[in-house]
């Protein structure tokens, strides 16, 4: 604030000093005459006005500007004041932290790609998936209307081929013939669907049998 007081002071004094010298200058132009030849007179020139001398240079006192008003005087010192360095690491500072927000940004979207690709892939094996399931419901349900059928014919075995029996010894014995079944021994029979104990016709002998107690009935 000092520094600022004594550099107007400084501008008001310079600028006096200036106005002093051009009025000294203007002042000593107008009193100068051409003193008269001998006796010539020059007619009618009216007869010089006296006037006091002055001394060149002669300071002159001038008024004192009023200095700054308190008011002046506290905007200026409340006033921020440029500092370019400041102003340059707060730029550095801001494009750093748009280059940082730049690369997360970018690992984001690498990040939601490679998800994305994931995805894609858990889609296509659902897909594959379902196409199986799809597949063996469509071979079960040809398996339920095989075993429906075979119930609609008639209870036996879904064993196809020769088995063992102590009672008929080796017998065929398919789900594609019942309720008939082929006896090595015997040769055809039918079985009477029902039955409890089980009923047998054989067709060599014309005659039918209880398996569980070999009794003709």
């Amino acid at each position: 604030m000092k520094k600022l007081l004594v550099l107007l002071s400084i501008i008001g004094l310079t600028f006096s000093a200036y106005a002093d010298k051009k009025e000294s200058e203007k002042e000593k132009e107008n009193t100068t005459t051409e003193e008269p030849r001998g006796n010539d007179k020059v007619p009618n020139e009216p007869a010089p006005t006296e006037r006091p001398p002055t001394e060149p240079n002669e300071p002159r006192e001038e008024p004192t500007p009023e200095p700054p008003s308190k008011t002046i005087i506290t905007e200026v010192e409340n006033s921020t004041q440029p500092n370019e360095l400041t102003e340059l690491d707060e730029i550095k500072a801001e494009r750093k932290l748009l280059r940082e927000q730049k690369q997360a940004l970018i690992a984001q979207v690498s990040e939601l790609e490679s998800d994305k690709k994931e995805l894609k892939e858990d889609l296509e094996i659902a897909s594959k998936q379902l196409q199986s399931f799809a597949s063996e419901r469509t071979e079960f349900r040809k398996t339920i209307r095989e075993l429906g059928d075979v119930l609609d014919r008639g209870p036996g075995s879904l064993f196809r081929g020769w088995v063992y029996s102590p009672e008929l010894k080796w017998v065929y014995i398919s789900p594609t013939i019942v309720p008939y079944s082929f006896s090595q021994n015997d040769g055809w029979m039918l079985y009477e669907y029902g039955t409890n104990p089980r009923r047998v016709y054989y067709y060599k002998t014309k005659e039918w049998r209880l398996l569980d107690n070999e009794n003709k009935k």
